[in-house]
């Protein structure tokens, strides 16, 4: 009897080993890799967000109005460009005021609409963009420009 009670003690706990190995051999998929690429010029600046080297999205600032193609100035936006379920923010910062354009509860390939406001002619704006989803975000380093 104490055998068989053995036997299957030693068969159980083979089992549940068994399983745990299983359980912890099956790694999670890798985190998917965000890099971001920035460029910017006189008067405009952009970040690009990367997911695995795949274009994701951007955000765009544009400190003068372009009317020959319809941008206004003191304005920012961001794009989405991979369905990928994780949405683009953008954030602009001065000593006054905060803003945000976002495509967050939209399907990819939606552009937010300028997120716009008069800023004193050359003030100091900190742009940054994060690829968010949910509470979760992981932000590019901050871009300084000027209204």
């Amino acid at each position: 009897m104490k055998f068989i009670q053995r036997a299957t003690t030693l068969l159980a706990a083979t089992a549940l080993a068994a399983a745990g190995t299983l359980m912890a051999g099956a790694a999670p998929a890798n985190a998917a890799s965000i890099t971001f690429s920035t460029s910017s010029g006189d008067g405009w600046g952009q970040i690009v967000v990367l997911r695995d080297g795949k274009h994701a999205g951007y955000m765009y600032w544009n400190s003068d109005p372009k009317p020959e193609v319809g941008w206004p100035g003191d304005a920012f936006l961001a794009s989405d460009g991979l369905a990928d379920g994780y949405g683009i923010e953008a954030h602009l910062d001065s000593g006054t005021i905060h803003r945000i354009a976002t495509t967050r509860g939209h399907s990819a390939g939606y552009e937010s609409p300028w997120t716009t406001g008069n800023l004193t002619e050359g003030e100091t704006v900190l742009l940054s963009v994060c690829y968010v989803k949910g509470s979760a975000s992981t932000c590019s380093k901050t871009l300084v420009k000027h209204a």
